[in-house]
């Protein structure tokens, strides 16, 4: 797969969980939560947990 292929194919997966989570209303302000990296419901625990995980 060519780099461009693989920037379309990440693209539409990313454009998707972004429809979603807007649609089950996951996605928190600021909206609409495209073109930045979004922020949801649970990120204050997600961000908790992440500093556990090992790198």
């Amino acid at each position: 797969m060519k780099g461009n292929d693989i920037f379309i194919e990440k693209q539409g997966l990313r454009e998707r969980i972004l429809k979603e989570m807007e649609a089950k209303k996951i996605a928190k302000f600021p909206l609409p939560c495209f073109w930045h990296i979004p922020n949801f419901k649970g990120a204050e625990v997600a961000t908790l947990k992440l500093r556990y995980i090992e790198e």
